[in-house]
């Protein structure tokens, strides 16, 4: 054996640590959240030492940065993706997109309520939560361009992203006394261009 392949089965244990890491994180945010969730209960998840948790996170809130970008964005951006690859920015397209994505943060909302409380108590990650929801508006071509292009239209939509967030957070942690369908209705509206 070499030590190019010593090197390389090292990297794919060091990966798959890492794997194993990201979804005991992401698991112990969404039951937890994040004040409650601990290093010691993500090593034990993941069957592994608070060391080699920090050879790959400096903290906390560097993993849950990492679950956010590595689990979570990806997720977000795919619904985001689906609308603007569609084209059709009309009410009945609209309405079953949003659908998709009140579906989307009934089952996977926990994620963005951990998020917003890291936000609130480790205001560094902000620059990292707007910088996420910029890719998401960036990846929106053809919404944006619907909507006049330039700068004006990249503001628009990062500012419906950030209402969209809000609305649903308020939402799912039932602080929002909107029904399901009204809410459907409002944020249809507020996303549609005819």
């Amino acid at each position: 054996m070499t030590s190019h392949q010593v090197l390389t089965l090292r990297q794919e244990q060091q990966a798959a640590t890492r794997q194993r890491l990201l979804d005991a994180a992401r698991e112990a945010f969404a039951e937890l959240g994040f004040a409650p969730t601990t290093v010691a209960r993500i090593v034990g998840a993941a069957n592994t030492s608070r060391a080699t948790f920090y050879l790959h996170f400096g903290n906390k809130s560097e993993a849950l940065l990492a679950t956010w970008n590595e689990r979570e964005l990806p997720e977000v951006n795919a619904l985001f993706q689906a609308l603007d690859e569609e084209g059709d920015f009309s009410g009945s397209v609209i309405r079953v997109w949003v659908e998709n994505v009140v579906k989307h943060w009934e089952e996977r909302g926990r994620a963005a309520t951990t998020a917003i409380q890291a936000l609130a108590l480790e205001p560094e990650l902000s620059g990292a939560w707007i910088e996420g929801m910029t890719r998401v508006t960036e990846g929106m071509a053809n919404y944006r361009r619907a909507v006049g292009g330039g700068e004006f239209a990249s503001a628009l939509v990062l500012t419906r992203l950030i209402e969209l967030e809000r609305v649903l957070y308020f939402w799912i942690n039932g602080g929002l006394p909107i029904e399901r369908e009204h809410l459907l209705e409002a944020l249809t509206a507020s996303w549609r261009i005819d």
